[in-house]
């Protein structure tokens, strides 16, 4: 197993995890932890205002930018466009309800 399929925590369960590449003040990155949460879908936090996790961005993606969500091997840039791609990525149906991301800006 690579290093990327172990950052990623690929596995029987990978396509339930997360990781999220966030920072303190992105709006964007809070609508997406409360969307893992309210879902139960394990994420792993990485703040990239620490140096050493925007590197670790840099040296992985080529860049650095937030959100960057990672569910198993696909990274979706931004949370509120790709929230519906997100969902399906990892099983969730939305059930007809109103994106995280709309119900913030209510």
């Amino acid at each position: 197993m690579g290093l990327f399929e172990r950052m990623m925590g690929v596995g029987a369960q990978a396509e339930r995890k997360v990781v999220l590449y966030s920072s303190p003040t992105c709006l964007d990155c809070q609508a997406a932890k409360r969307f893992f949460t309210l879902h139960d879908v394990e994420m792993k936090v990485k703040d990239v205002s620490e140096e050493a996790v925007r590197r670790e961005m840099e040296g992985t993606f080529g860049r650095v930018a937030t959100p960057a969500i990672v569910v198993g091997k696909r990274v979706f840039w931004g949370f509120e466009e790709n929230e519906q791609d997100i969902a399906d990525s990892l099983g969730i149906g939305t059930g007809g309800e109103a994106p995280v991301a709309q119900k913030e800006r209510a």
